[in-house]
């Protein structure tokens, strides 16, 4: 519109000016064609020659809108689907949030027709199935994820695996997740999901055996699958190989709970497993969990008295009714009943004043 008018005002101004050129300038041009020529005034050769450019610029424009207006409808058209898709998977993305299942599943599905990142949708609308128990179409929707990129089956499927055991389905879980751990068996984290599902399972001889291949094939480094590992081994009598792994991993990563499970693994050398123990107190000699290992070690080895000064190092430190009533029982067998009724006296106090009194 703006053009328009431009060129309209143009002509009001123009117009009369070039009627008084017309009226006032007689000069000429002559064009030579061989024996012929012909004579125009400059006024017609200039008209003529605006005249073309003003054809030519709308020709061009025509071819233009020809051969380009369809690539531009079709940009258009892919602008348009690309926010309908991001508005769908957006609002069900939400509904999936707020425990809407079937609106989310309904919304998700529709963007993963329509959408470039199809795989994403297909899982979140798999996963609302799933939550509404409707099973038979989330695999349906797992199958479309996995046919929409296929080098994606292994994390589809550990998908499905997880989202069965949130729901509360671990067989079909399981049968998925012993697949996978065939199919890869050096999937840390597959593997790992298998543990825990045998482990739901009460199968701790299996897990054993699982944890034990890993650890030769590649040592553990995931602080709680070394302390499964040792916690079953020393269960199974393997105590140990449970000794020898935590005596490697102590001398690399200080840690709590590899401190206690040391002092419940019977080692095979019952001196040389305390001589390096007391080595350890040299360098952690405020570690409470260490005093509580050694106090176990010097038991297990039947060396009495070091165990009953551990004991009461360790109690010193850290209130443990559980120690004490251990230290209780050493005391009672030493003939030190004395003493042990002191402890037990500390451990009545101790539970009492645990609990809540009323006030005046």
């Amino acid at each position: 519109m703006r053009r328009w008018i431009l060129l309209f005002v143009a002509g009001l101004i123009g117009l009369p000016l070039l009627l008084r050129v017309i009226a006032l300038d007689d000069s000429f041009v002559v064009f030579v064609f061989g024996q012929t020529t012909i004579e125009m005034p400059l006024w017609f050769v200039a008209a003529a020659a605006v005249l073309a450019a003003v054809v030519g610029y709308y020709a061009v424009r025509f071819v233009q809108a020809v051969f380009f207006t369809p690539r531009r409808i079709n940009r258009w058209m892919n602008r348009r689907n690309q926010r309908k898709v991001h508005d769908l998977t957006l609002r069900g993305y939400l509904s999936l949030l707020e425990g809407s299942w079937s609106a989310a599943s309904r919304d998700l599905q529709k963007a993963a027709d329509k959408s470039d990142n199809a795989v994403l949708n297909y899982l979140l609308a798999a996963k609302a199935r799933i939550e509404n128990n409707d099973l038979s179409a989330a695999e349906a929707l797992l199958r479309k994820a996995e046919e929409t990129l296929p080098e994606a089956r292994t994390p589809i499927s550990v998908y499905q695996a997880q989202l069965l055991q949130q729901i509360g389905v671990p067989e079909k879980a399981h049968e998925i997740l012993e697949i996978l751990a065939a199919e890869n068996p050096r999937h840390a984290y597959i593997q790992k999901l298998l543990v825990d599902s045998y482990r739901q399972r009460g199968e701790t001889e299996t897990v054993l055996q699982i944890l034990t291949r890993q650890h030769r094939q590649k040592p553990l480094q995931d602080v709680a699958m070394v302390s499964e590992l040792c916690r079953l081994q020393i269960a199974h009598g393997d105590g140990a190989m449970a000794e020898e792994l935590l005596r490697k991993k102590l001398a690399k990563q200080w840690l709590l709970e590899w401190v206690l499970l040391y002092g419940d693994a019977a080692g095979s050398d019952g001196i040389l497993q305390l001589q390096t123990a007391e080595k350890w107190l040299k360098e952690h000699p405020h570690d409470a969990s260490l005093h509580l290992a050694l106090a176990h070690i010097c038991q297990r080895n039947h060396l009495w008295a070091k165990a009953r000064d551990y004991y009461e190092s360790y109690l010193q430190m850290q209130k443990d009714e559980a120690a004490a009533k251990e230290l209780v029982q050493l005391l009672q067998a030493l003939g030190e009943r004395e003493k042990a009724q002191q402890w037990l006296q500390k451990i009545a106090v101790h539970h009492v004043n645990a609990l809540p009194l009323p006030t005046a």
